[in-house]
């Protein structure tokens, strides 16, 4: 594919569904991308689980812990690529597309090193949050060894937005495809045959981590995908590109960090509601997580989209693609919550023979189904939003949704109106539903320009 702002169809006969289907036909490398990725800590937990059962919570918070320090902070930041490289695409400034990368690499490798410290005091801070010294040993075992993979699996999501935004999709689902499959074997190898248990894990992550950076930059070369951008070092104007990197990159950034912290806060609180809601609410989380990962592939292709054609100065194709992305995640993800309401009962079995818990689970399934639908459609409102430079307002409205409304309101429900974790999901979802009215009203009022490139005229 040449590039996103080609033409897909005839402009003046597009439709939401024509819109939809055909960016259907760019997301869905991106969606099975996330879900593989998403698979990695599945395949961690089924191995680490079938060693030792507290090893298996000392991996889970230290997948917590990381994916709030390290993956949400590494993955916001990849969203001033998301924005400036599909947009100067769009508007054929194609060295560009290169030059953001590097310097979205080179505060990528600034930004690792208060994530490195925070990967290093895995123990005392875990222990800090009452945590018990062994499960946090074993999050510190488990982390200090995926460190050695971290910065490469970030520069590998770097690399895979460059080239999303050059509308090359499939390079990310080839890697990801290659590497989940091998991930298995490594698993075995370091936990099981060497028997280095929660290191092990730890080493097979990295090495997964690491294969990845080295099968994009491998697929890149041999399919000369860079041929149209400028990849060679490039220092003019290194300070004000760097500055306008982060105007972009520190909001998403904010929005990806938030979010993350917003459900660990969540299961923080239902710690203190017994060990059964405690259960029964990550099993309902895990869900939403699961299915979470389409929403997320979709509105990273969504602002790939819609930076081109902003980019391009096709405003009404990109309010088109825009309102049709949200369409899109609400079929497809209103498709399986539906299925997961339907067979809640046998979804509360699938995770406990603990009778209490599996109903526990059976009766969250509800709410939990209803909050990822429209966290679904907030996450694609979000793409969008990056695709007209607009995360900062994306920020705010996730800001006030969730720490100012939301879980005041859960904590008032939970702890004090006596709903218990009922209530924390359903403020949950009253608080997504805010978050996602305030991103589809802004964006029914948005100019539809290209402001990346607006800044430098």
């Amino acid at each position: 594919m040449d590039g996103l702002s080609t033409p897909l169809v005839d402009a003046e006969k597009e439709t939401l569904l024509s819109a939809a289907m055909t960016l259907l036909k760019f997301a869905w490398p991106s969606i099975l991308s996330f879900i593989l990725q998403f698979t990695v800590e599945l395949i961690n937990m089924f191995f680490i689980g079938n060693i030792d059962l507290e090893k298996l919570d000392g991996v889970g918070l230290g997948n917590m812990w990381g994916n709030f320090i390290g993956i949400s902070a590494g993955w916001g930041l990849a969203g001033g690529i998301d924005t400036l490289c599909s947009q100067a695409h769009g508007n054929k400034q194609y060295a560009m597309v290169g030059i953001w990368l590097q310097r979205g690499l080179f505060v990528l490798s600034v930004a690792f090193i208060p994530i490195s410290i925070g990967y290093l005091y895995t123990t005392e801070v875990l222990m800090l949050m009452g945590i018990p010294e062994k499960l946090a040993v074993y999050s510190y075992n488990y982390l200090s060894v995926v460190l050695y993979g971290l910065w490469f699996f970030l520069s590998f999501d770097f690399y895979r937005r460059f080239l999303q935004a050059q509308g090359y999709f499939w390079p990310g689902l080839a890697v990801n495809a290659t590497t989940t499959t091998l991930h298995i074997f490594w698993d075995w190898l370091f936990a099981v045959h060497f028997d280095l248990s929660e290191r092990g894990i730890g080493y097979a992550t990295a090495i997964t981590y690491f294969s990845n950076f080295f099968f994009m930059l491998s697929i890149i070369r041999i399919f000369d995908l860079d041929r149209k951008v400028c990849l060679n070092c490039d220092f003019a104007n290194f300070g004000p590109e760097i500055f306008k990197f982060l105007k972009y990159a520190l909001p998403s950034a904010g929005t990806m960090i938030f979010d993350q912290l917003n459900f660990e806060i969540t299961q923080f609180e239902a710690s203190f509601l017994g060990p059964k809601a405690q259960a029964a609410h990550v099993s309902v989380a895990t869900t939403t997580t699961f299915l979470f990962m389409i929403p997320l592939g979709l509105g990273i292709s969504t602002c790939a989209v819609v930076g081109n054609l902003v980019g391009n100065e096709e405003s009404y194709r990109a309010k088109l693609y825009s309102w049709a992305s949200a369409i899109l995640v609400l079929c497809i993800n209103g498709f399986f919550n539906i299925i997961a309401i339907i067979f809640r009962v046998y979804i509360g079995n699938l995770y406990t023979y603990d009778t209490e818990v599996a109903e526990m689970i059976s009766a969250l399934l509800i709410p939990g189904m209803l909050f990822n639908m429209i966290d679904s459609l907030q996450a694609v409102l979000c793409g969008a939003m990056k695709g007209i430079a607009q995360q900062k307002i994306a920020f705010l409205a996730i800001f006030m949704s969730y720490y100012i409304f939301a879980i005041p309101l859960g904590y008032v429900l939970g702890f004090h109106a006596g709903y218990g974790i009922y209530g924390i999901w359903y403020a949950m979802l009253l608080g997504t539903i805010m978050a996602a009215s305030i991103l589809s009203y802004v964006l029914s009022k948005s100019d539809w320009v290209a402001r990346t490139i607006k800044d430098e005229k």
